[in-house]
């Protein structure tokens, strides 16, 4: 049976009549309740009505590109290959009898229709421990498979999930956990309804918080004799003012992306003392607003749904909303952010001060501040000269209403960043941001713009290059120096903010929308052109902290999904930021409109020079965003320039991971500020450990700055590390592994198996299971049954202990994998790494390391591969996808000359 009521986790204190599958807490195995569900009828017919809604009326060779960009990427897309299959007929007979009854029929008729059947076959698969003919389906994976299809069907299939507490509590950490993260999937295009007792409900919510969603607590408390929402709200607007401390704490939980944060970060973020911190928390939690919950060493605090709906409550009192699309428009608001994102690189306020944006030119305003150095030194570093950057990661949040700023004297370098939500907040951020008072006031002063004559200290001082070529706005004869322009600039950026304040209001009119659009993208590039002939290098850091829910909305019938419009709004300004000498790209090449084009000046063409410069780099972090870069690269694709364009394009390079050099120079930024001199183990051990050199950065602005220089001990190393979440350590791993490696991490003594269980709060199963693959890799030392991580504890301030692969002189990257395979593979089956003609000892056998054998017999041993090769700064660089753009060019020889021969590079 499917239902038509909201996908969602909910408990019921009843039967559930007509659920599709009934899962059992108590007895089933993870991969047991998985193929309950996905072989019920009623999931299936739902998966099969989302297929063909999906794919109708979609040509044939864009079936599988629609259902990945559904969300579909399980088995790097093969999934969605198969899962086509489900839009033709669920007929199967055997072959011979096919072949009697349509004897005129051809092979692949047979074959389309068996892709049916052979699609639901696959979709139970899921979790279970045989490979499908895709490959391994993990359970986690099911997020990436059969649910958003589910989801964009008009089906809610009902599941029930059966609990009983002393059962359940009674079953290993592991089986436990998996069994609620399948449950907490399935809620995702599903009405998933727990049915238990009240007191066992509420066990669930305290044992398994970081596991089970809020909407489910927020169930239980409902109909356990929590206290109602409202009444919460009314009490907390009576006791709490809206500029106070309590509010501060609780919008810096709502910036965040699930609503919690670790209570050290919380310390950190605001400018209070711990034990006021302690003081706020304990009247959230009375108030029912927060709570506390988590070990002592390792506490957390989540903001609840009174919590929210207090806010929102707020929000509406003085017109402020909690998303940035809107959160631009409050350029006549006050801010109640009480602790700005300091850079001390440049000028600019010292720490404690908060410049919002209150002058003459933009009003008081949600707050531009400056960005922290753990921000700016990894977005410099990770931007691709002249490209883009899809970074996954963890990512610290900001608050919607921030816009960040930063500028750095010595490498004459601006970074402006954002929360990216909307293509909107892309475009309005970035171009509030980059006009900025204080971009003129510290980066383009008149009396450097106007060095010797009117514009005399740009590259360009012609007015009629600058305003017919670079098409610098508001440049007219009557302009007499760059003060004068300015002041139109900033008006402009005034009007940008009052219009979307309008748009929020609905008092703007028709086409209000359009107009904000058309002028942010103006602005920007204005700003980056102007700021390119000042010699200022330009960097835009995009915070994404959720992709596929900001921009995974299912499109209308016809229409361009949310991501493909985002990857086309990022191509569309890179043309307009991109210069030809004195010419920018998109009136050169692309403009179709004839008085436009009649009017544009004609560039200076150079047929042995025919490439254009991106004079900004865009930076994007965030988990899952390399999702847009084949997007991107369509948009790139799709992008057609005028017939008689002169032969002139640009090469975008795209990346999505980071080179080792990216690491090194963060490390050494953040490092240099702190009087610190990183040596290369140092380097290694981030790169290996943490998620992103964005995380490195956060790890590294935990030290002290000194006052003579010296090297950082590794000492120093392993406290940095402890100050990261969980998720930031090992992200490429399973998180029980990140969960174990933390645990060490904080560790001061060495740890047995069941002391190392309850310190990560896994089973002791699951230590068994990674232990030695940790200790095979040398992160882990082992003696006597008890295990530290390689690196000192705290006090042991000269000790020189770290993996042996960090050393230049010890590092035997095939020695190091070697030792891992043994632990992926059966006593009885060892010999076969040591065979030559075998695909597991290929890797091992030859005069080169060759992980590709090995991978695709032993796909689980991927992410340790990975890890020991980074250990041992053996890996290879990343591939870099370049995309040109524009006219097409006929002297390809140029183009391929162009290419940077230094990195691994894919052309499209």
């Amino acid at each position: 049976m499917s239902c038509v009521g909201d996908a969602g986790l909910s408990l019921a204190q009843a039967d559930i009549l007509g659920a599709v599958a009934t899962i059992s807490l108590d007895e089933d195995t993870p991969s047991d309740a998985a193929a309950a569900v996905t072989g019920s009828d009623g999931f299936q017919d739902a998966l099969v009505d989302g297929v063909r809604e999906t794919l109708a009326g979609v040509p044939y060779y864009a079936r599988q590109r629609t259902l990945e960009d559904l969300g579909v990427t399980a088995a790097e897309g093969m999934y969605a290959a198969v899962l086509t299959g489900l839009d033709r007929p669920a007929e199967r007979v055997e072959k011979e009898t096919f072949a009697e009854r349509y004897p005129d029929a051809s092979a692949s008729a047979y074959e389309a229709l068996h892709r049916h059947a052979t699609a639901l076959e696959v979709t139970q698969q899921f979790g279970q421990p045989e490979p499908s003919i895709v490959g391994h389906l993990s359970l986690d994976a099911l997020a990436e498979g059969p649910v958003p299809v589910i989801g964009a069907s008009g089906q809610t299939p009902t599941i029930a999930v059966t609990v009983d507490r002393d059962a359940f509590e009674g079953r290993d950490r592991d089986d436990q956990e998996q069994l609620l993260e399948l449950v907490v999937t399935l809620a995702d295009a599903c009405d998933v309804r727990v049915v238990s007792k009240p007191v066992t409900a509420r066990w669930l919510t305290r044992e398994f918080r970081d596991i089970l969603p809020s909407e489910f607590r927020e169930s239980v408390r409902a109909q356990c004799g929590g206290s109602p929402t409202a009444d919460l709200v009314d009490a907390a607007r009576e006791a709490l003012s809206p500029d106070g401390r309590q509010v501060d704490v609780l919008r810096e939980l709502a910036a965040t992306a699930d609503d919690i944060m670790d209570l050290h970060a919380l310390q950190n973020s605001v400018e209070v003392s711990d034990g006021r911190v302690s003081q706020i928390l304990g009247q959230l939690e009375e108030l029912g607003l927060a709570e506390r919950y988590g070990k002592q060493t390792a506490k957390r605090v989540e903001l609840l749904q009174p919590g929210v709906a207090f806010l929102d409550a707020l929000d509406a009192d003085v017109g402020q909303q909690a998303t940035l699309e809107s959160a631009f428009s409050a350029e006549t608001g006050t801010s109640t952010e009480s602790q700005p994102d300091m850079c001390t690189i440049g000028a600019g306020p010292g720490p404690g001060d908060v410049q919002a944006d209150a002058d003459s030119h933009g009003g008081t305003g949600w707050l531009t501040s400056f960005m922290h150095r753990r921000r700016q030194a990894p977005a410099i570093e990770a931007a691709t000269e002249g490209g883009l950057t899809l970074l996954d990661a963890p990512v610290d949040d900001i608050p919607p209403q921030k816009r960040l700023w930063c500028f750095d004297e010595d490498s004459r370098d601006l970074v402006v960043g954002a929360r990216i939500t909307s293509r909107l907040s892309y475009l309005v951020s970035t171009a509030l941001a980059l006009a900025d008072p204080r971009t003129w006031n510290e980066v383009l002063p008149t009396s450097a713009v106007d060095a010797g004559s009117p514009f005399g200290g740009l590259a360009i001082d012609d007015r009629n290059l600058l305003r017919d070529g670079r098409q610098l706005g508001y440049l007219s004869d009557d302009v007499d120096d760059s003060e004068e322009w300015r002041d139109k600039i900033l008006e402009w950026r005034k009007d940008l903010a009052e219009w979307t304040g309008e748009l929020r209001t609905g008092d703007g009119g028709e086409g209000l929308g359009s107009r904000i659009f058309r002028n942010a993208k103006g602005l920007i590039g204005v700003m980056t052109h102007v700021l390119d002939l000042a010699g200022v290098g330009v960097t835009v850091l995009g915070i994404v902290p959720n992709v596929k829910r900001d921009f995974g909305k299912q499109a209308a019938e016809g229409e361009k999904s949310q991501r493909e419009k985002l990857a086309e709004t990022i191509v569309g300004q890179a043309s307009i930021d991109a210069a030809y000498g004195s010419h920018t790209l998109e009136r050169t090449v692309f403009e179709k409109r004839e008085r436009k084009v009649q009017s544009a000046m004609e560039p200076n063409y150079d047929a042995a020079d025919p490439l254009a410069d991106l004079v900004a780099d865009t930076v994007l972090v965030g988990p899952g965003v390399s999702i847009l870069e084949p997007l991107v690269e369509d948009a790139i694709n799709d992008r057609e320039p005028r017939d008689d364009a002169p032969e002139i394009a640009v090469r975008v390079p795209i990346r999505t991971e980071c080179r080792r050099e990216v690491w090194s120079a963060t490390v050494q930024r953040m490092c240099r500020a702190k009087n610190l001199k990183p040596q290369r183990e140092v380097t290694t051990l981030l790169r290996a450990l943490t998620a992103s050199p964005f995380s490195a950065a956060r790890a590294l602005d935990y030290l002290q700055p000194e006052d003579s220089e010296r090297q950082i001990r590794l000492d120093e190393v392993r406290y940095v590390l402890t100050q990261l979440p969980t998720e930031h350590i090992l992200p490429g791993m399973a998180p029980s592994v990140g969960k174990l490696a933390t645990a060490l991490l904080e560790a001061q003594e060495t740890l047995s198996k069941r002391d190392l269980a309850e310190a990560a709060d896994v089973s002791t199963r699951t230590v068994s299971r990674h232990i030695e693959k940790l200790v095979a890799l040398g992160l882990v030392t082992a003696d006597g049954g008890t295990y530290r991580i390689a690196l000192p504890f705290h006090g042991e301030h000269y000790s020189d202990l770290a993996p042996d692969a960090v050393d230049a002189e010890r590092a035997n990257p095939q020695e190091l994998l070697f030792e891992v395979a043994l632990e992926f593979v059966d006593a009885a089956k060892a010999g076969r790494l040591g065979d030559p003609d075998d695909p597991l000892g290929q890797a091992f056998c030859g005069p080169r390391l060759d992980t590709d054998p090995l991978l695709e017999v032993r796909p689980a041993l991927e992410p340790w591969v990975d890890l020991a090769l980074w250990l041992c700064d053996a890996d290879a660089a990343p591939e870099t996808t370049v995309a040109d753009y524009g006219a097409e060019i006929e002297q390809a020889s140029i183009l391929a000359a162009m290419s940077d021969s230094s990195e691994n590079v894919s052309t499209i």
